[in-house]
């Protein structure tokens, strides 16, 4: 099954985001992040993780590898972005994806997530329940 997380403009902490992201993030899966040319900050430190792919695009560059223990530890313990200016960021990157499963979108705005058979529908509503008022969920099959 495939569902769709949006968080609203009035999310004060990233922890529903982190709780999600934990339930897919195992060591050894591949991921991507992408970060906009102009966000050399993102990008400097998305590149402690990974390198940045050959089919990056002039405006994206894309940083791939696989999920080690260090960077899943690293997305735990990152605060909220202050950063506001378009987004409400949960997230310092545009894009967090792991394997086919787990894509953060719009810094963390958006998720898209399929469940297999370890993560499940109910693991998922039990992460964002507490955050109701301010995240929707929505079922795509």
């Amino acid at each position: 099954m495939e569902f769709l997380i949006t968080a609203d403009d009035s999310v004060c902490d990233n922890q529903w985001w982190k709780n999600l992201f934990e339930l897919y993030a195992k060591p050894g899966l591949y991921f991507e992040i992408h970060c906009w040319s102009d966000e050399a900050d993102a990008l400097l430190s998305a590149t402690k993780y990974g390198s940045v792919a050959c089919y990056s695009m002039p405006d994206i560059k894309i940083v791939h590898g696989t999920l080690k223990e260090r960077l899943i530890r690293s997305f735990m313990r990152e605060a909220k972005p202050s950063d506001r200016s378009c987004y409400n960021k949960m997230v310092p990157y545009f894009t967090i994806r792991i394997g086919s499963s787990f894509s953060s979108e719009k810094y963390g705005t958006e998720i898209l997530l399929n469940t297999d058979h370890i993560v499940q529908q109910d693991m998922i509503e039990d992460v964002i329940r507490h955050r109701a008022e301010h995240i929707r969920f929505y079922h795509c099959d």
